[in-house]
């Protein structure tokens, strides 16, 4: 008997545990659906009343569309001032690297030059030509190297200066869009 008894006390136990998990699960279950429908109630105090009869509702499409329309709008102008920034850009940027490869030439010639002059004096050592003809061409030089170079009190109007005036009203209009 005793077995029995404390079989059936075991099983009480057992169940008294079950029934006490499931109060918990039920608990548990009760504030879980007590704070969505809490929730839910905020959201749609908070919303818009949905219109019921059809003039609301085509009011309400028509509004839909017009913003749509207006975003649109306003998209397709950002895009082309964006492509006519970014056609400025690469105008400016073929203009640099054109005055680059200009400007490599006319060194490189300069360079020859010189060493061409440096050979003509040498050959014209002996008969007191040599500085006539290494002044000339030194002038001639200089006075190329000033014209592809910009002074420090005048700025360069080149592709460099539209280039850097380009990329930086570029990176102001992009700071002002942030702003926005």
């Amino acid at each position: 008997m005793r077995e029995s008894s404390a079989i059936e006390s075991e099983h009480a136990r057992q169940s008294e545990d079950i029934l006490e998990n499931l109060d918990a699960i039920k608990r548990d279950l009760n504030a879980f659906v007590s704070a969505w429908t809490n929730r839910l109630d905020r959201v749609i105090e908070s919303s818009q009343p949905i219109p019921l009869d059809d003039n609301q509702l085509q009011m309400r499409a028509e509004q839909l569309k017009q913003d749509r329309q207006q975003w649109e709008a306003d998209c397709e102008v950002e895009q082309r001032a964006a492509q006519e920034r970014m056609q400025q850009l690469t105008h400016a940027w073929l203009q640099l690297e054109s005055e680059q490869r200009t400007f490599l030439q006319v060194k490189a010639s300069q360079k020859n030059a010189v060493s061409k002059t440096s050979d003509v004096v040498a050959v014209a050592g002996g008969n007191g030509n040599t500085t006539p003809v290494s002044v000339s061409l030194s002038k001639k030089l200089s006075a190329s190297m000033e014209s592809t170079t910009a002074s420090p009190d005048r700025p360069r109007q080149g592709a460099a200066f539209q280039f850097q005036r380009l990329r930086h009203e570029m990176d102001s209009g992009r700071s002002g869009n942030d702003q926005r």
